[in-house]
């Protein structure tokens, strides 16, 4: 089981880019249901002047709250259909499979919500402080 639990902690960086794939590309599909056209979007890590991004995604126009906050909606769908997935297979699978399908379903969507909730609260960053920047803008 150890053995186990340590082959997930060396897949979570590839489990990470995957998180980051699914939030940049549920900014673009909100975007593109909104009409928007993608100008830009990156799903790997990287540098942009000097500064570090997971990934990032850009529109022609303005971004919108949904826009924003769509990720963590997508997110929320995960961990909401993770959590009794991960409940249902603990017996069945294999606990290597078992761990992943937990990591990828549930750990990694709520390490996506909660770290740009706090990057919200203690810096106003994020898509977060957008969202709600945007919507006082909005009303």
């Amino acid at each position: 089981m150890w053995k186990d639990m340590l082959y997930v902690l060396c897949l979570y960086p590839v489990v990470q880019i995957l998180g980051t794939i699914r939030h940049e590309l549920s900014h673009a599909a909100a975007a593109k249901l909104a009409g928007y056209k993608i100008l830009e979007l990156r799903v790997f890590p990287g540098f942009n002047n000097k500064e570090f991004y997971w990934g990032y995604c850009r529109y022609d126009k303005p971004t919108t709250s949904t826009i924003s906050l769509a990720p963590y909606w997508v997110a929320a769908v995960n961990c909401v259909l993770g959590v009794p997935l991960a409940i249902y297979t603990y017996e069945t699978l294999p606990f290597f499979w078992w761990a992943l399908l937990t990591v990828v379903m549930v750990v990694s969507p709520l390490f996506d919500i909660l770290y740009n909730f706090f990057k919200w609260k203690l810096d106003n960053r994020g898509d977060f402080a957008k969202a709600q920047q945007l919507k006082r803008w909005e009303k």
